[in-house]
């Protein structure tokens, strides 16, 4: 059997200085609807659900293991009327996996199904050090995450520079972006 997000006995430990700006973005605005698109995580949807109403989660890469299949998993995904519009998306490190057009359509799905001033938080990888490691986010509290490796997903991802993410990222606007000292670059997006 193969372990699940939680049982990831190897974990690190970040401040999340985005994680932080995104809440309290989403907190200022009075947003309460949340969009996650990394897998389902106990901690997480613990954390979560105490303070949104509405919360889904719509793990993107689950079972797609290949890049190509990952870009098409999100051509279309994302958007259902009967979910209504969000105030938050958690992307984690979706965008990585993803070649640009693939990315370009999550971005364009997620837009659809956010109101406007939503906010979004995505983290990309920047180093060729974390671009070999699949990782899981677990929300520990409201500034930190922990980083556990990924049993599932073993592919490398792929780094970005900042100037193509805040393009990738439009109509979203770049409030905040923070370089990690593990590899990884945090961004807090709002829609406009």
């Amino acid at each position: 059997m193969r372990p699940t997000a939680d049982e990831s006995p190897t974990l690190e430990v970040y401040h999340s200085p985005g994680l932080e700006a995104a809440l309290r973005v989403v907190r200022a605005g009075g947003g309460d609807r949340v969009l996650d698109l990394g897998p389902a995580v106990s901690a997480n949807l613990e954390f979560l659900s105490s303070s949104a109403r509405h919360l889904r989660v719509a793990d993107l890469l689950s079972d797609h293991q290949e890049r190509d299949e990952a870009d098409a998993a999100g051509r279309g995904l994302l958007v259902d009327p009967a979910w209504g519009p969000f105030d938050l998306v958690l992307a984690w490190d979706v965008l990585s996996y993803l070649e640009p057009e693939g990315a370009a359509e999550v971005v364009a799905s997620i837009t659809e199904a956010c109101s406007p001033g939503a906010c979004l938080f995505a983290l990309v990888t920047i180093t060729k050090e974390a671009t070999d490691r699949s990782v899981v986010f677990v929300v520990r509290d409201g500034t930190t995450l922990e980083y556990r490796p990924a049993p599932a997903r073993q592919r490398h991802l792929r780094s970005a520079k900042p100037a193509a993410v805040q393009r990738l990222l439009a109509p979203f606007r770049v409030e905040r972006s923070f370089v990690l000292r593990n590899g990884f670059q945090e961004y807090v997006a709002v829609l406009e």
